[in-house]
């Protein structure tokens, strides 16, 4: 006994084959998602990997909508031109964050869509970003001090 059903191709999607979606961003960059949220309305998706980067892409044809890093490297690169954090507190998140990438729940990781499916939440090294996706502006860092 198995799965019983057909597991064809979908019909309501706008793409033959993997090969014409943007899924293959997570080979280009050798990682893996951690998570996968739908937006309320199905439009879109979200996924977290394992390279810290948030992808979002469009449901009915795979492409990406938008990619948004939030690498270790990246936010070094940020304190060192434009200080967010004090240096001794930056050292100390940056440490803690290394010491939770050797935890297995670090792989639990999520982001998420509000309810309107206009904003995505996640965490970050700095707080959680609330991100509006039409404006592709960071609206708030909860807990940021």
């Amino acid at each position: 006994s198995g799965a019983t059903g057909s597991y064809l191709h979908p019909q309501n999607v706008q793409f033959d084959s993997k090969l014409d979606t943007d899924l293959y961003d997570f080979v280009k960059h050798k990682t893996i998602p951690m998570s996968l949220t739908y937006s309320p309305d199905g439009k879109l998706f979200v996924t977290l990997s394992q390279d810290r980067k948030v992808r979002v892409f469009h449901f009915l044809t795979g492409k990406l909508h938008r990619v948004f890093d939030e690498s270790l490297n990246i936010f070094t690169q940020q304190q060192q031109i434009t200080p967010q954090l004090p240096n001794m507190e930056f050292g100390r998140r940056l440490a803690v964050e290394r010491e939770l990438e050797r935890v297995p729940s670090f792989y639990s990781s999520n982001a998420l869509f509000d309810e309107s499916g206009n904003f995505i939440l996640y965490s970050t090294m700095m707080g959680i970003k609330v991100i509006n996706l039409y404006s592709n502006k960071c609206v708030r860092v909860i807990g940021k001090e």
